[in-house]
């Protein structure tokens, strides 16, 4: 894997939510999680780690770092397909742990949610959530019928996914 642009180094970008998503990935936090939003164009979300949101055994430390917060860490980098970017409630400083994976152009999303990482191997699992067709409008968010889980997850210089997401 070549290094990743200047722009998108650790040092460079979001170094606090890039720490805490590394620490979390590394303890195998997100290990049977899964993607509870699947909006085709635009974005894969993750969900939030925690014991509420698990069907797996999760450790009462990946719980709680899993509600950690950490505040908005804007950037010129933009919001492109493959990007890595923090999710939020509408409190700007309210990123914990789901975050999600460009699918599409997302301007409107630029400087109001931290980008920490992009896609650098594995973007066959991006084209892969893309295809999904089998979604349902719930509120606001379009998530998939079936649940995606995650059912493995590491990093290497930067968060990469190794294998297509299995559906339960």
């Amino acid at each position: 894997i070549p290094p990743p642009p200047p722009c998108l180094r650790r040092e460079n970008a979001a170094p606090l939510t890039t720490d805490n998503i590394l620490n979390l990935f590394r303890k195998g936090c997100f290990r049977n999680n899964h993607i509870f939003r699947l909006d085709r164009g635009f974005v894969a979300q993750v969900q939030s780690v925690s014991k509420t949101n698990s069907r797996g055994e999760i450790s009462d430390e990946c719980d709680h770092l899993g509600r950690q917060r950490v505040p908005l860490e804007p950037s010129p980098i933009r919001h492109v397909p493959g990007v890595l970017s923090m999710g939020r409630s509408e409190d700007r400083n309210s990123g914990t742990s789901s975050f999600s994976m460009l699918l599409g152009k997302a301007p409107h999303l630029d400087n109001e949610y931290t980008i920490f990482g992009k896609v650098v191997s594995g973007v066959e699992i991006l084209r892969y959530l893309e295809a999904v067709t089998e979604v349902k409008q719930q509120g606001i968010f379009v998530m998939p019928k079936k649940r995606i889980t995650i059912v493995d997850a590491g990093v290497g210089s930067l968060a990469t996914l190794s294998a297509p997401p299995r559906e339960l």
